[in-house]
């Protein structure tokens, strides 16, 4: 991260723009949210709670161990997602200023193929977030320090953000008992991530006096890693239950670069009555890449009784301790008694999510689907972290069915997610008050699968 020391400048943000949370940076990467996304329409429309479950082909991704077990594995499993999402970040005390995005987009995909014997190749989205968040002042100057003094002053806060993580694998499985599997899946991992955090401030007086002040974030990288998941599924019919584990991603190799700015004209930062222009810019290309996940293990059961059976899963995220996404090296630049300097370290908490699906079998060849999920962020809360600082806590609910004709089975619902955060923010030593607020996010969910037999 791109860090600057002089507390005027965040003064003249906060009254001129009126965004108290500015320093609280909204970084929106859906990788704090673990439960975000399902992999298989049916386990979607379920809320992923089927670790328990002799699903289908979704079991690569939730319990390998479930494959062997499975009727009939051979099927073709293709899903997709889109949703409506509806972010607003805003100030109690100037609700009128806000960051907001409203965004349609694809979230996820999966598919599954079975191939020789035991075996099975899957590909998935783990994650997908895409958001622009922007606010805009057009304003008197009012005596802001350092400013012209009667003037107008223009302002504008960015964000941007583009995410992307990609799995694909290869999972084994067999029986150790006629009811017993285990199974086991081996991921190729591929992450992209990009974001864009500037502002600036401009103002002209009347007399021609003039001054802007600005600063620019700019990162990007991929990462390729490894990751496993193993399982283990029992079968007790009317009762099914099994477990899961998640390895930390194994980091391979990957490439990133970090450009920032910061700039400043007309601005009296010493206080000696003359102005000190200063630029100040900072490229690195090339550097290494890490990225760390968490170890997870589930645990779940699947209770069937007459047209119904009733589904639970809990899983449990271990923490992730502070470490630096890319490679910096260190570099300090001080001028007129500002500092500057780049980070980009990132941390996650351990997070424990939990949920209950339900499905009703209307005839042979029609079920209806309904689920209830937390999705708890694992975001630390650290102010500095612009990677996984997402910091609402959010609800999934869904409703769905699925039709059979003859081979194919077609799969729709729809899920609705909400959360809220207060927010808390003291961005300047010399306001040290909380500028209340609070972010929404609600969102809007299609999911569309079709089943097929090979």
């Amino acid at each position: 991260m791109l860090k600057h020391r002089f507390s005027p400048v965040r003064l003249v943000l906060l009254l001129a723009l009126g965004l108290g949370f500015l320093e609280a940076r909204p970084a929106l990467a859906q990788d704090a949210h673990y439960w975000a996304q399902g992999y298989g329409a049916r386990a979607d429309l379920l809320g992923g709670v089927v670790v328990g479950s002799l699903l289908d082909l979704s079991n690569t991704y939730y319990n390998p161990g479930a494959l062997p077990l499975l009727e009939d594995p051979s099927l073709l499993l293709g899903t997709s997602a889109f949703e409506l999402l509806s972010l607003t970040v805003s100030r109690d005390t100037t609700p009128e200023r806000k960051l907001s995005t409203i965004t349609l987009r694809p979230l996820s995909s999966f598919v599954a193929i079975p191939v020789a014997g035991s075996w099975a190749i899957s590909y998935l989205n783990r994650f997908s977030a895409n958001y622009t968040l922007n606010s805009r002042e057009v304003t008197d100057t009012g005596g802001v320090p350092g400013f012209p003094s009667d003037g107008v002053l223009v302002g504008e806060v960015l964000y941007e953000q583009n995410l992307t993580e990609s799995w694909g694998g290869l999972t084994w499985s067999r029986k150790l008992r006629e009811n017993i599997g285990f199974g086991f899946t081996t991921y190729g991992s591929l992450r992209t991530q990009s974001l864009r955090n500037q502002w600036f401030a401009e103002a002209v007086a009347p007399a021609g006096d003039a001054a802007s002040l600005g600063r620019l974030i700019d990162y990007s990288y991929y990462d390729v890693g490894l990751v496993w998941k193993a399982g283990l599924a029992v079968d007790n019919s009317p009762l099914t239950w099994g477990v899961s584990l998640t390895t930390p991603i194994l980091s391979l190799f990957g490439s990133g670069q970090a450009f920032g700015t910061r700039s400043a004209v007309g601005i009296d930062f010493t206080g000696d009555g003359v102005p000190d222009p200063n630029l100040i810019a900072i490229e690195e290309d090339g550097v290494s890449t890490t990225y760390h996940s968490p170890v997870s293990i589930s645990g779940g059961a699947e209770y069937s009784f007459g047209n119904t059976s009733l589904f639970v899963t809990a899983e449990w995220y271990n923490a992730v301790g502070a470490y630096q996404v890319l490679d910096l090296p260190p570099f300090v630049v001080s001028t007129a008694g500002d500092t500057l300097f780049i980070d980009s370290y990132t941390s996650a908490r351990a997070v424990l999510n939990g949920g209950l699906g339900v499905e009703y079998q209307v005839s042979k060849d029609f079920l209806l689907y309904g689920s209830v999920i937390t999705d708890f962020s694992a975001a630390s809360g650290n102010p500095d972290d612009l990677f996984t600082t997402s910091a609402w806590d959010l609800y999934h609910a869904s409703l769905g069915s699925k039709f059979r004709v003859s081979t194919v089975s077609l799969i729709l619902g729809f899920g609705f997610a909400f959360g809220n955060k207060s927010l808390d923010v003291s961005p300047t030593e010399e306001i040290p008050e909380p500028e209340p607020g609070e972010s929404k996010y609600r969102s809007m969910k299609l999911i569309v699968g079709v089943q097929t037999g090979l």
